[in-house]
C-alpha cells in the first residue's frame, strides 16, 4: 500500500514533535533527578557522616567526604539547569553575576599565623575574605591554597634554625552549597517549570520549558 506526499509529511512532523516532547521530558526528569540526589545529601548529612565514622572514618574525615558529596550533588544540579539559567535574564545573573556568598579561611594552621591566599580556582580575595560571583564560578572552585607563615631564621640553643611557610588547602565551606541549592530552588519556581511535579509523574510532561532552553 503506498502512502501519498502528504501523509508520509505529517507523519515525519508527527515522529519529529514526539521526538523533541520526550526530549524535554527527558531533561526535566533529569533535572527533578539531580535536584532530588542534592535534597537527600543535604538531609542525610548527619546519618551519613556516622555511617563513615562506623566504618572508621574519623570524625574530620567523615565531614569532608559528607560535605565533598554534597558539594557534588549540587554542583550536579546547578549543570542540569545551566540551559534554562543562559536563556532567562533573573538565570544569566544568577549564573554570572550576582555574589553568592564570601567565606573567611582561618587565621591560623598548625601554629602559623595566615600570610595570603596563594591561589583560587575562581572568585575574588581580599585579605583573607573569598567572594564567588555567580553559580558559574562556584562550578568551578573546589579549594583555595592558602599560605601560613613566614620563612624565618631563629637562634636557638642548638644552633640557627630555619622556619618555613607551610601551605593549605581550604574548601569551598559546605553552607554555601546548601545556600545555593535553596537560591536556585526559589528561582526555578520563579521561571515556573514545575518544579513540584512528581518525579514518577506522567504529568511531568506537561510543563514545556522548551523555550527556555
Amino acid at each position: 500500500m503506498s502512502i501519498d506526499r502528504d501523509d508520509s509529511e505529517t507523519t515525519e512532523t508527527i515522529q519529529a514533535e514526539d521526538i523533541e516532547a520526550f526530549t524535554d521530558k527527558a531533561r526535566l526528569r533529569s533535572l527533578f533527578n539531580a535536584r532530588d540526589k542534592a535534597s537527600e545529601a543535604i538531609r542525610d548529612a548527619s546519618l551519613n557522616r556516622l555511617k563513615a565514622q562506623e566504618r572508621g572514618a574519623s570524625k574530620q574525615l567523615a565531614q569532608k567526604i559528607v560535605n565533598q558529596r554534597i558539594a557534588a550533588c549540587v554542583r550536579a544540579y546547578v549543570s542540569e539547569c545551566e540551559p534554562l539559567l543562559r536563556n532567562t535574564d533573573i538565570g544569566k545573573q544568577l549564573l554570572y553575576e550576582s555574589e553568592i556568598e564570601s567565606f573567611t579561611v582561618p587565621y591560623q594552621y598548625q601554629g602559623k599565623d595566615f600570610t595570603q591566599v596563594l591561589d583560587v580556582p575562581a572568585g575574588e580575595v581580599d585579605g583573607r575574605q573569598i567572594t564567588l560571583h555567580g553559580l558559574d564560578q562556584y562550578l568551578r572552585f573546589d579549594a583555595a591554597t592558602v599560605q601560613y607563615g613566614e620563612t624565618t631564621v631563629e637562634q636557638t640553643p642548638a644552633g640557627f634554625e630555619h622556619q618555613s611557610p607551610v601551605t593549605k588547602t581550604v574548601p569551598m565551606p559546605v553552607r554555601m552549597s546548601e545556600t545555593i541549592f535553596r537560591e536556585l530552588n526559589d528561582l526555578l519556581a520563579q521561571l515556573d517549570i514545575g518544579l513540584q511535579a512528581e518525579t514518577e509523574s506522567d504529568d511531568v510532561a506537561s510543563y514545556d520549558y522548551s523555550d527556555l532552553i
